[in-house]
């Protein structure tokens, strides 16, 4: 990150950050299946199904994943949710003094995907892109996963859902390559060594037994499912 922001690899950066933008969005250029693709990966609607896509995993963990208590699993489970929060907090207060606008307000030629696909309200640019909160929440939902979890199909699943939820914003021009690796992977980078070297999965266990008792088995009982959450 601080490579980024000041010293000499900075003009690399950025030639790294044109090349790929005309790389990815040089491929919108004309109407067909992969521009509407890509026109529809960067919807709303398409936020908040990846926002659910990225639920079903932690609803295996603390469902269906064996070896480990229940409330060790719920507690990994909302370290995961805490440290999204917090690196999304710390990237809005950085990015506050960060003034950067998307690529497609800067570099031409640039295809709009809202001239393709006039029918979806597509976002495809940004007065403050840097660091992007899709690739800060999908940074630390993948290293999360990755260790805290330490399950080989899980980080599988959290590194296509990382790729996934940063791709389109490239392609669609609303973000710089830079906003996701540095931006996203260095809050992550930022964040996820407080999971893993403080006690804050052992902090969260009784909250985790509470929610268990008071909430989650009285939900899951009248639906017979209150013996998956052991």
């Amino acid at each position: 990150m601080a490579s980024f922001l000041e010293g000499p690899v900075v003009g690399y950066w950025r030639a790294f950050d044109e090349k790929v933008f005309f790389a990815l969005n040089g491929s919108l250029d004309s109407v067909g299946p992969w521009t509407i693709l890509w026109a529809w990966m960067n919807t709303r609607t398409l936020d908040v199904t990846w926002a659910v896509v990225m639920a079903l995993p932690a609803l295996w963990v603390i469902f269906c994943m064996k070896g480990v208590p229940i409330e060790t699993r719920v507690a990994k489970i909302l370290a995961i949710a805490l440290a999204v929060v917090l690196a999304i907090s710390l990237a809005k207060s950085v990015g506050e003094h960060v003034e950067r606008d998307s690529p497609s307000r800067v570099l031409s030629p640039f295809h709009n995907l809202n001239d393709f696909v006039p029918s979806l309200k597509v976002k495809t640019e940004s007065g403050e892109s840097f660091p992007g909160d899709h690739g800060v929440a999908a940074f630390v939902y993948a290293f999360g996963f990755i260790f805290l979890l330490r399950h080989s199909g899980l980080t599988v699943i959290a590194l296509f859902v990382t790729v996934a939820n940063t791709l389109p914003r490239l392609f669609g021009g609303g973000h710089w390559v830079t906003d996701v690796i540095v931006g996203g992977g260095g809050f992550a980078l930022l964040v996820i060594p407080l999971m893993l070297a403080t006690p804050v999965v052992s902090w969260l266990e009784p909250i985790s037994r509470i929610l268990l008792d008071r909430f989650m088995k009285p939900i899951l009982r009248p639906v017979g499912l209150e013996n998956r959450l052991v």
